[in-house]
């Protein structure tokens, strides 16, 4: 009877794991996402051109107001930044890929500068305002983004 109920709590013990784990990489990801929103606003707005034409944005403001909604307290910020240290640290090439992958797009926006604003992705519009240096990537940003798991289409 022990090692059933062991086993029934092994279980259990790992599926709150889990849920914890889902739980932070959801905010995580909201992060990134109102991280990567806050970035291109200012870029486009620094243009001249209304971020409200970039529909995909809302996107971004919604992961930001469910951020607003979430009790951030000092033991959920404390395993939150736990899991990112831990995850940049089990993922040494999460950091090259991103930086790849975002150079990729910046560069076929250097050459193609065509967008369309509309409806482009939260990612490509970041490219884009890479592509135009309205936007530079900082290391500690690019630390952040890659802890948040965020590369956002």
């Amino acid at each position: 009877m022990g090692r059933a109920r062991d086993a029934r709590l092994a279980r259990l013990a790992a599926a709150l794991v889990h849920a914890e784990a889902a739980e932070i990489d959801h905010r995580s990801r909201l992060r990134a996402m109102a991280l990567i929103g806050a970035a291109v606003r200012r870029a486009l707005e620094r243009d001249g051109i209304d971020p409200a034409i970039a529909t995909r944005l809302r996107d971004a403001d919604t992961a930001e107001a469910a951020l607003i909604a979430i009790p951030d307290t000092p033991e959920l910020q404390r395993m939150d930044s736990e899991h990112d240290a831990s995850e940049l640290h089990g993922d040494a090439g999460a950091l090259d890929e991103f930086v790849a992958e975002t150079q990729r797009l910046a560069n076929r926006y250097a050459t193609d500068c065509r967008i369309d604003l509309a409806t482009a992705p939260l990612a490509d519009l970041f490219a884009w305002c890479l592509s135009r240096r309205t936007i530079e990537l900082q290391p500690g940003e690019v630390s952040l983004l890659i802890s948040c798991n965020c590369w956002v289409g």
